[in-house]
C-alpha cells in the first residue's frame, strides 16, 4: 500500500514484478481509491510438480476474501501485458451477481457455506503452522455461488470488472449444444 503510485511501484521493482510507466495511470487510480495490492509470483515449473492446478488445467487459485459493497475485479494492470488472458472468477454473495457480456456467467447456484465446503474443490488456507477453508469462520447464511469464465483481449481490459446484482436470483447453468 502506498500514498501514491511510485513506492508501490518501486517496492514491485524491487521484488523482481515487471512494471513501467504505462501502468503509472491504473496504480494511480487504485491507490485514490484506498486499495492495498497483493503481488504473487506464479512458477509453472513448481505448480506442477506439486500438482496444486485445478481440474480446469489453471494454476491454484489466489484467494482474497473481504466484504465490499461494490465486487470490482481489477484488469487495467493485466491489459497492459497487452495479450489475451483467461479469466476464472468465483464469487460468493448473498446475491447473483453479473459483470455484463465481457465475461459470462456459467453458473449460479445457492450454497450453504458448509454444503460450498464440501462440494467445491476449496483449497486450504495456510497462515502461519494453523490451516483453514475459505469459508470458515463465515456465518451460516445461504450464499450464492457463481462461476466466470472467458478470454478478455487487452482491449476488454482496459477497464475493471464490475460485478452487480442481477436481474433474477435463480439458479444458472451454461448449456452448449454442438452439432
Amino acid at each position: 500500500k502506498g500514498d501514491n503510485a511510485e513506492p508501490v511501484m518501486a517496492w514491485l521493482t524491487e521484488n523482481g514484478f515487471h512494471v513501467d510507466e504505462a501502468d503509472k495511470a491504473a496504480f494511480a487510480d487504485y491507490v485514490s481509491r484506498g486499495w492495498c495490492f497483493t503481488a504473487a509470483k506464479v512458477r509453472p515449473e513448481a505448480t506442477a510438480k506439486a500438482k496444486t492446478t485445478d481440474i480446469e488445467g489453471m494454476a491454484a487459485p489466489l484467494v482474497l476474501k473481504f466484504p465490499t459493497d461494490k465486487p470490482v475485479y481489477p484488469l487495467a494492470l493485466t491489459a497492459g501485458a497487452g495479450t489475451a488472458t483467461e479469466i476464472l472468477l468465483y464469487t460468493a454473495s448473498p446475491a447473483k451477481l453479473t459483470c455484463g457480456p465481457r465475461l459470462p456467467l456459467l453458473c449460479a447456484r445457492p450454497y450453504k457455506v458448509g454444503d460450498a465446503v464440501n462440494s467445491i474443490n476449496v483449497p486450504l488456507i495456510t497462515t502461519g503452522d494453523q490451516q483453514r477453508r475459505l469459508f470458515d469462520g463465515m456465518p451460516a447464511v445461504e450464499l450464492m455461488l457463481c462461476k466466470f469464465k472467458g478470454t478478455l483481449s487487452p482491449a476488454q481490459m482496459k477497464e475493471d470488472l464490475v460485478l452487480t446484482a442481477a436481474p433474477d436470483n435463480g439458479p444458472y447453468r451454461q448449456t452448449k449444444i454442438v452439432w
